[in-house]
């Protein structure tokens, strides 16, 4: 049942279907150093695939809408409210990218993979809840949900 109380509540689901989607993924990282040298590439491809199709283009959509709405209600001179969330956002892409570049080695380090997935996993958790408790209470402050879904109706392409 959805919870009208909170003007992104709707941002909010899509935080947890996105958390369930993310925590399927991670029990994935979490057999691959078991598993044969086939299945681990198979097993890593398909973490750079989720993390690329589904985290990437998620921070891309949340810099454009919803970081530019909360930037407008929390002015900070020269800098914007949401600057660190923008540069997690950043060591989240680089993080992808040194992902992709040991799952395509002709003989990937599993362990290494693992290790830099799990450090990219606890970041990601951390940053969606630095959303939650510290953004979307400004916009549940200064906007109604309405406000906020014609808004965010500008940006379709990650919807």
């Amino acid at each position: 049942m959805r919870d009208q109380t909170r003007p992104t509540q709707s941002l909010r689901e899509e935080h947890h279907d996105l958390r369930e989607r993310f925590h399927a993924i991670r029990e994935e990282v979490g057999r691959i150093v078991q598993s044969d040298a086939a299945s681990q590439k198979a097993m890593m491809d398909e973490v750079v695939g989720f993390l690329r199709r589904e985290v990437h283009p998620h921070a891309e959509w949340e810099e454009r809408t919803i970081y530019s709405m909360v930037d407008r209600f929390r002015p900070c001179g020269a800098e914007r409210f949401t600057s660190s969330m923008r540069h997690e956002h950043r060591i989240v892409g680089r993080w992808i990218a040194e992902l992709a570049e040991e799952a395509g080695r002709p003989k990937a380090d599993a362990r290494a993979f693992v290790r830099r997935a799990d450090n990219l996993f606890g970041l990601i958790e951390a940053h969606m809840e630095e959303e939650e408790e510290v953004l979307l209470p400004v916009l549940d402050r200064f906007m109604t949900a309405e406000e906020i879904q014609r808004e965010i109706g500008a940006y379709p392409e990650y919807r």
